[in-house]
């Protein structure tokens, strides 16, 4: 019985598949590989057959320079003498070669230029020292120390030097604090205030006097919310807070010393600069150069002639 109902079902197979309600519907699916059809894609893909090297072809890629073995056309002495415009090609060349056809050969090529070039890199190092060693005007470590001992007392004495300062420039700059209520950057900005005005001298401005308007009498640290001074904010361009300003009090001068989040030695370094900016002791160029640099190597528009 089993062996009937087998083969009864086996005959209607054809039929399920040939049925008008399958052979009249016309949709991608009931079509195509698993139909022993092809779809529009694969005839597609056979008008448009070419051959691989045709496709090839149509890319139009560069045709490689191969060099020829490096022995034939340099000599490690050559190589060393040559100039880096000519050098550098020469390098790539190749080191393509060896990337595209990677036998011992091609790479030990490569390895050869290499060798030269760090040999060649090898000697500009050892003249530069030579000539920091025979014209010690050249040298900065003096004003640049390496050493441990030495980049302390460096910071040190700059670290002097701004403090000083900014404690004897109190009476003709102030700094103007913009503020808001709701922002959470202004409560750390704040503790970095009080730290400065610790180490400074400088005293804040009572909230009457800032409501008053930019009030400098008796105090140099000015705090405003920008909520309730939307056009000084527009006017020295303060787009969030934290925003300090650096004023000039008797001009209209000022620069943002502290536009965002500032700690307390990057403000005094940055109302340093300003400082010496607006009181016309140093250009743009020379802007972050300490005055103890002038004239040295730092200072950009100094000249010395080689002895």
């Amino acid at each position: 019985m089993n062996m009937i109902a087998l083969l009864l079902t086996l005959l209607a197979l054809p039929a399920m598949f040939t049925s008008p309600a399958w052979a009249g519907k016309e949709c991608e699916y009931c079509r195509g590989f698993y139909w022993h059809e092809t779809t529009a894609s694969d005839e597609k893909q056979k008008d448009d057959g070419k051959s691989r090297e045709d496709k090839r072809k149509a890319l139009n890629l560069p045709t490689p320079a191969v060099p020829p073995p490096l022995k034939e056309v340099y000599t490690k002495e050559e190589l060393m003498k040559m100039h880096p415009d000519q050098f550098e090609p020469l390098a790539r060349m190749y080191m393509r070669k060896a990337v595209g056809e990677r036998s011992p050969q091609n790479v030990k090529d490569y390895q050869d230029v290499q060798d030269a070039a760090r040999k060649m890199g090898v000697q500009f190092g050892n003249v530069w020292q030579y000539n920091l060693q025979t014209n010690p005007e050249m040298s900065l470590d003096q004003e640049y120390p390496v050493s441990m001992e030495g980049i302390n007392e460096r910071l040190s004495s700059r670290d002097q030097e701004v403090a000083e300062r900014i404690a004897r420039e109190r009476e003709d700059f102030a700094l103007l604090y913009f503020y808001s209520p709701t922002c959470g950057y202004c409560k750390f900005q704040d503790e970095y205030l009080i730290q400065f005005m610790q180490a400074f001298n400088w005293r804040l401005c009572p909230e009457t006097a800032a409501n008053g308007g930019l009030q400098t009498d008796n105090c140099e640290i000015i705090k405003m919310d920008v909520q309730k001074w939307p056009a000084l904010k527009l006017r020295y361009k303060a787009q969030s807070t934290p925003f300090i300003v650096l004023l000039h009090k008797n001009s209209s001068f000022s620069i943002a010393v502290g536009p965002g989040l500032t700690t307390m030695t990057d403000l005094a370094y940055n109302i340093y600069r300003g400082i010496r900016l607006m009181k016309g002791e140093i250009t743009p160029e020379q802007y972050t150069m300490m005055e103890s640099e002038r004239g040295k190597g730092f200072d950009p528009t100094a000249s010395k002639p080689p002895q």
